[in-house]
């Protein structure tokens, strides 16, 4: 399941414009020791969607969270500055994943029901989280 990630961060350092790529250990630097804009990869849990009869196998539906996190330091209270930088990269980041099938043994990449995951704004820093998901089939023993 986790083999998903490094296939992530691969495919989203081709946008043009990103000034870095992260995993999960980085999402608490954001704005801090990493230059944006960025975006971070962390993985969010499964779900099972058909298991085999002896156990052995089971479908499974990755969930995976990619944040986007843009700085703008000019940025008014409400955030409209800094929301305009971010819309093409959040374009960019939905085109690269939507559909895209990063190969066996994972299921093309879909968007996902957003979930507890929320977009948030403080001191300059937008950070938008976009959630997909992908099907795999794993195996025991």
């Amino acid at each position: 399941m986790l083999g998903l990630e490094p296939l992530l961060r691969e495919r989203l350092a081709e946008i043009p414009g990103l000034l870095g790529v992260h995993g999960a250990a980085d999402v608490g630097d954001i704005g801090l020791r990493v230059e944006l804009p960025a975006v971070y990869v962390v993985w969010d849990g499964y779900t099972v969607s058909e298991t085999s009869n002896n156990g052995r196998a089971a479908r499974t539906a990755t969930r995976w969270q990619v944040v986007l996190a843009v700085r703008n330091p000019l940025t008014p209270g409400d955030g409209a500055p800094v929301r305009s930088d971010a819309a093409p990269l959040l374009d960019a980041v939905l085109a690269k994943l939507l559909g895209w099938a990063p190969g066996y043994p994972y299921a093309p990449l879909v968007l996902a029901n957003p979930g507890a995951i929320t977009p948030g704004y403080r001191g300059g820093i937008l950070k938008f989280p976009i959630a997909v998901t992908s099907e795999v089939v794993v195996r025991g023993a």
